[in-house]
C-alpha cells in the first residue's frame, strides 16, 4: 500500500498555509505574517514600528491581536 496520498495531502496543506502567509504579509500587510517573510526577517524593526503606530493592539490574520507593550503582555498572562 502506498503512502503517497497522505504525503500529497501534507504537502498541499503546507503550500496552502505558506501562500496564506505570503498573501497576508505582502498584500494585506499583516505585521505578524510579515515577520515570517524575508522583509520582516531582514528588518524586523520596521514591522515593530508599524505595530507601535497601530496602537496598543494590532489585529492579525489569525483573529488575534499583537502588541509590543510589555504591560499588556504581562496583563494577558494573569
Amino acid at each position: 500500500m502506498s503512502n503517497l496520498g497522505p504525503v500529497i495531502t501534507f504537502a498541499a496543506r503546507l503550500y496552502r498555509d505558506r501562500a496564506g502567509v505570503v498573501w497576508a504579509g505582502l498584500l494585506q500587510r499583516d505585521p505578524m505574517a510579515l515577520l515570517q517573510l524575508r522583509p520582516g526577517r531582514v528588518d524586523p524593526y520596521a514591522v515593530y514600528d508599524r505595530l507601535r503606530e497601530g496602537g496598543p493592539l494590532t489585529p492579525t490574520r489569525s483573529a488575534s491581536c499583537a502588541t509590543d507593550r510589555p504591560r499588556l503582555i504581562r496583563a494577558s498572562r494573569m
